[in-house]
């Protein structure tokens, strides 16, 4: 690549479902929400494996008190 300037290459993806949509919150750039409560385990995720994070957090609050947090992204174009 002969570009020496910042670039940006935007991938679809599959769809998806939205797992944040019951999450009352603001917006705020670079902040994290907790999803899960807990002591024992944490795991952090985001964009599309965030479903993914969610089903093993519950298959492992089975033992442990797992704490999930939520990073939005966003990506600031120039």
């Amino acid at each position: 690549m002969e570009y020496k300037g910042p670039t940006y290459i935007r991938l679809r993806r599959d769809y998806t479902p939205t797992v944040t949509k019951d999450i009352d919150y603001k917006y705020e750039v670079g902040k994290a929400y907790i999803l899960r409560d807990g002591h024992d385990i944490t795991i952090i995720g985001a964009g599309v494996v965030l479903r993914e994070v969610l089903v093993v957090a519950k298959e492992l609050e089975k033992t442990w008190a797992v704490l999930v947090f939520v990073f939005i992204c966003c990506v600031y174009l120039l």
